[in-house]
């Protein structure tokens, strides 16, 4: 099932980001310009494409939806978080990058379960 926040986060935006080597374009995560979502259907994961690498939407989201609470964040309040994501996001998939969310080599989320 999609969640709430899901249902909101693609709109706002016609800009696009590519696929690395794909070409596909892709919605902006929350408005977010660094950071494309790809849906596939209801029973994979999507994926979230930043600076070429592909992450598990569920694994970046829920971590941001944990920091946001911790900063004081209204749960409520889906236009506080959306905002809260497009300020944060980049930085903290950048940390996530630097302390080996992905094996030597890889760049997808998705190689860890082949």
């Amino acid at each position: 099932m999609v969640n709430r926040r899901m249902m909101m986060m693609g709109g706002g935006s016609s800009r696009s980001v590519r696929r690395a080597g794909n070409g596909d374009d892709l919605p902006r995560w929350y408005g977010t310009p660094e950071i494309g979502y790809r849906y596939y259907n209801e029973w994979a994961d999507p994926d979230l494409v930043y600076k070429g690498h592909e992450f598990n939407y569920y694994d970046i989201e829920g971590a941001l939806w944990d920091m946001y609470l911790e900063d004081g964040g209204d749960e409520d309040d889906d236009d506080a978080f959306a905002a809260y994501v497009r300020e944060n996001a980049p930085a903290y998939m950048d940390d996530v990058m630097a302390f080996d969310y992905f094996a030597p080599g890889s760049t997808s989320w998705h190689d860890s379960y082949r």
